[in-house]
């Protein structure tokens, strides 16, 4: 688990009714390709709304909005992507001859996520899922929570209430029918008397008024923040203006594709008779900005355009030129704004743009400080016009304790203050809720009597979830009469039983936050550490770890908060550490790289004077970065190891630092590796030996088994692996034999070793501790050699689910080569590029040139293989650029991809010839085999049938002695090489 981040999402279930009969009635290979369309057309239009796809679940898609980053309508962009998924599929089943049917459920709701990172826990999810379950097909079903956020801009329909599993209440639901296009998810009310901006609302009309008189361009900014006003104000002044001005307006929209000019579509549809008038390349530069299928303009001129299309509209009456929303418009419009603006000429016009401030954290200088612009900020209403706002929306129905209230917590904002009053007139609500959640609760808890704030702020230590017994490490006071008050108000609820006494819950996170952030910093670490001492204690009376990721939060809690309060705690900062990377160091070594990776940077984020602990945990997270594809971190964690080593003096760090350097430049940097990771490492090994590190030493025994794989030494490599397993082993650490004997496994695709026998000793590396998904893939490779394709197809597919369900983005896109290779022996060239593009992806943007050069070489034989040739070139070409002059097997193969692109010419027969004689100074006997069935096709090209009839005879051997059946036949009929295998 990461570092934690409260958030509210929104969470969108979708899944295919009806699959099972869809399988058994048409082809898996079928099945599996109108899956893959449907999953890629469905991730398509939930990353155009902003979503994440956080899982597939067998056929269905789980996506969050929300994480990694908040919007203010994730909501909304949930509902929209539902309703556009449906759309989809419509489109989608267009095209097939057996239709498909979704069901879909979507929810909002307070969840944990991990920072930067996806969703972890949060009955958000669940409840999504059972409205997903309790739809029917070709139905949406929203929850509660997200309806009251888009009401305004949907139909629904009412279904419910539902019980819905582990709910102990009916929850109501809403039948999704159709969604308003460009409306908001809450509407304002614009029917009130615009109150408190007689100031404001002056300034404007006086701007517009010299304008008109001096036929002049003037930019008119009103900043604030959401929910302060603006939109209303502008509504006010330009309703005013009534038939003496043109208004015309744009909205920024804060997100979609083509939205750079999109407030142009508006604003020119509205100026269709200017329009009318613009030049051919004018018109065209206009048409293209608003997305009429033309070719691009430049900035410069589309600004220019525009100016022109304003001007001419201005020519004969005033206008006004609304834009919306700017803090989210992308520089260009904002250019061709402040163009606008400054160039216009003999033409009234106010531009008249809102935005909120944040517009001026990128764009300091906006509006260029000239004499036409104007820039006002919109202050909160005082709370003389916040009362007489309410009494516009709600009159005298509401008493004066309660207006009081609710105009406190408002805190001057229009939006709020409108929100509360319709939750406490039509919803019957408390009239407790302020400018932001927090604020509301907060104002809540303190209503509360002292002792009924004392016992949930103590719970609010513990956690969600707190039991009698957590209490009573935490707090001396007698909480049960405080806790039946809380559960009465609906602020806990029972849970089940905790280590044996009642539990509760909070009945929502935030209200623990609210109250949690009512205590002293001093009070909080207090009991942070008070819970931490009893979980401690229980761990080791009872012998389980469990809570180990609970004693860790505790314990950075307690740290940072004295660390806050200017209380350095050494100690208590140790603890934490040792915990943290405790369970980074678990994380590692049962495959989760993920985890391990967040474990260990929050072991070292806290503030600790350096020792040899601090720079262990550094080279513990290397694996983790190198295993999720992220080689600059790992670059950048292997420097700063180095350089701790180097200021404590410590030459067995030093030693370990130089091992882990040859680990990330294997892929980063594979010419440095080439020249030095042997030496490296051996001299290396002396000092590691001398301090007996097994772990360390098993890593630099692991330098120079890669260094005899990437050679095809694969004799030498198996006396190199057994010393790096001895050591593994010894230290105890799963993660080092499973490293090593991933290795081990791909010697038995390249090696010698005959299939079936390669198979079994599969089968012994997985009950040694091998790392099951590699064993996958591994046998995939070999199923396919021997022509069981059914079998290779099954374990890769099994390889690949667990590789992506544990995040592990590196070694998924190794095995989806694996993957090519069985599609390629079984003649599905289209199957073999999808998967080797897709592994390609990834090692091109991690910057793995090394291994990109050998999946490169795979991938320009089968694009050759489809006709493709200029790709296949370019491939090639990427092949022989990256490959490593030390990685004979890639050296090999991106030879045989270029010379089987074009066997008939003498420098494919050169190639052919020395890829050959590389191939034989290795014991790659699969490789030796494809080159030599590449050398017989450029020797027959080139008219020397008896020459290519000895090596395909001299391939069939190998091949035949390595059980590659497959091979050994194309060999026998003179069939096309292999590619790679």
């Amino acid at each position: 688990m990461g570092t934690l981040a409260r958030k509210t999402v929104t969470v969108l279930f979708a899944d295919i009714v009806g699959s099972t009969p869809l399988g058994e009635q048409r082809d898996p290979e079928a099945v599996r390709t109108l899956m893959e369309r449907y999953f890629e057309r469905m991730s398509t239009v939930i990353a155009g709304h902003g979503g994440t796809v956080e899982k597939y679940i067998g056929d269905a898609v789980m996506a969050v909005f929300g994480v990694p980053v908040a919007h203010e309508d994730d909501a909304l962009r949930a509902v929209r992507a539902a309703s556009d998924m449906r759309l989809a599929l419509g489109e989608l089943n267009a095209e097939l001859s057996e239709p498909l049917s979704m069901r879909t459920g979507v929810n909002t709701g307070e969840t944990v996520v991990g920072e930067g990172r996806t969703l972890a826990t949060g009955d958000a999810i669940n409840v999504a899922a059972r409205l997903e379950q309790l739809a029917s097909p070709g139905e949406i079903l929203i929850g509660e929570s997200t309806h009251a956020l888009v009401r305004d801009a949907v139909v629904a329909e009412p279904v419910g209430p539902l019980d819905l599993k582990g709910k102990t209440r009916p929850t109501q639901a809403w039948r999704l029918v159709a969604v308003v296009p460009d409306a908001p998810g809450r509407a304002r009310r614009f029917d009130t008397r615009l109150v408190g901006r007689d100031e404001e609302l002056a300034m404007l009309r006086q701007a517009y008024g010299r304008v008109v008189s001096r036929r002049a361009c003037h930019l008119f900014t009103l900043l604030g923040p959401a929910g302060v006003g603006k939109s209303r104000l502008a509504r006010e002044f330009t309703g005013s203006l009534g038939e003496d001005a043109q208004v015309v307006v744009g909205r920024c929209l804060p997100y979609g594709e083509g939205i750079t000019y999109w407030p142009l579509r508006e604003i020119v549809g509205a100026l269709g008779d200017a329009a009318a008038e613009l030049t051919g390349v004018e018109a065209d530069a206009l048409a293209a900005a608003v997305g009429d299928g033309r070719a691009a303009a430049g900035r410069e001129e589309t600004a220019r355009a525009f100016r022109r299309l304003v001007e001419h509209a201005a020519r004969d009456r005033p206008l006004v030129l609304g834009f919306e929303d700017i803090h989210w418009a992308e520089p260009a419009l904002l250019a061709l704004i402040e163009h606008v603006a400054d160039a216009a000429r003999d033409a009234p016009v106010l531009v008249l743009c809102l935005a909120r401030p944040e517009l001026l954290d990128d764009h300091a200088g906006w509006g260029g400080g000239k004499l036409n612009v104007t820039t006002i900020l919109l202050d909160p209403l005082d709370a003389a016009f916040s009362d007489a706002l309410l009494t516009e929306l709600a009159g005298d129905a509401i008493a004066a304790e309660t207006r009081r209230m609710i105009t406190a917590v408002a805190e001057g904002n229009p939006l709020f203050l409108e929100e509360i009053v319709a939750m406490v007139v039509d919803e019957g609500a408390a009239p407790v809720a302020p400018p932001s959640v927090q604020a509301l609760l907060t104002a809540r808890l303190e209503l509360l009597p002292a002792e009924e704030r004392a016992a949930l702020a103590a719970a609010a230590v513990v956690g969600r979830f707190f039991s009698l017994d957590a209490l009573a490490a935490v707090t001396v006071d007698d909480v049960g009469p405080a806790l039946d008050a809380l559960e009465r108000k609906d602020l806990i609820r029972p849970g089940e039983r905790l280590a044996g006494t009642q539990g509760y819950r909070f009945r929502h996170i935030l209200i623990r936050d609210a109250a949690y952030e009512s205590l002293p910093k001093t009070t909080r670490a207090e009991m942070h550490v008070r819970l931490a001492d009893r979980l401690e204690s229980a761990s080791a009376r009872d012998g389980r770890a469990e809570a180990d990721e609970l004693l860790a939060w505790h314990l950075e809690q307690a740290h940072r908060l004295r660390a806050d309060v200017g209380t350095r705690d050494d100690d208590l900062g140790r603890r934490a550490f040792s915990v943290l990377a405790r369970l980074g160091r678990a994380a590692l070594g049962r495959g989760d790289p993920a985890g391990a990776e967040t474990l260990l940077e929050r072991a070292l984020a806290v503030p600790l004077p350096l020792d040899r602990d601090r720079v262990s945990a550094r080279f513990d997270l290397v694996p983790a970065l190198l295993e999720l594809g992220e080689l600059a971190r790992a670059d950048d964690t292997v420097t700063a190891a180095a350089a701790e080593a180097a200021e404590l003096g410590d030459g067995v760090l030093a030693a370990q630092a130089a091992v882990e350097r040859m680990h990330v430049d294997f892929s980063g940097r594979p010419a440095r590796w080439v020249e030095e990771a042997a030496a490296t490492a051996r001299a290396a090994l002396p000092t590691l030996e001398s301090a007996g590190d097994d772990a360390a030493i098993a890593r630099a025994w692991l330098v120079l088994v890669m260094h005899d794989y990437v050679r095809g030494r694969f004799g030498e490599l198996d006396a190199s692996l057994e010393q790096a397993l001895r050591h593994a082993r010894a230290s105890g650490a799963h993660r080092h034999v499973s490293e090593l004997l991933v290795l081990a496994l791909r010697s038995l695709v390249f090696g010698p070793t005959p299939v079936d026998e390669a198979l079994e000793r599969c089968d012994g590396i997985s009950a040694d501790g091998g790392d099951e998904a590699v064993v996958h893939g591994i046998r995939a490779a070999l199923h396919a050699m021997a022509g069981r394709f059914d079998a290779a197809r099954s374990a890769y597919r099994a390889g690949h689910a667990l590789l992506g369900e544990l995040g592990r983005t590196r070694l998924l896109a190794v095995q989806r080569y694996y993957a090519a290779v069985v599609e390629l022996l079984a003649g599905d060239v289209e199957a073999s590029e999808r998967e080797l593009r897709a592994s390609a992806r990834v090692f091109e943007a991690i910057g793995d040139r090394a291994t990109l050069s050998t999946v490169a070489a795979l991938l320009a034989t089968v694009l050759h293989a489809q006709g493709k040739g200029d790709e296949a070139r370019s491939w090639a070409a990427t092949s022989r650029r990256d490959a490593p002059a030390i990685d004979l097997v890639s050296q090999v193969q991106w030879r045989l991809a270029l010379a089987g692109i074009a066997p008939a010419d003498a420098p494919s027969l050169a190639l052919a010839d020395e890829a050959v004689r590389i191939a034989e100074g290795t014991a790659a006997v699969p490789l030796h085999a494809d080159a030599l069935l590449c050398l017989r096709d450029a020797l027959s090209a080139v008219g020397r049938p008896a020459e290519a009839g000895e090596a395909a005879a001299r391939a069939a051997a190998l091949y035949r002695a390595k059980g590659h059946v497959v091979g050994a036949q194309r060999a026998e009929a003179g069939l096309v090489p292999s590619g790679g295998t």
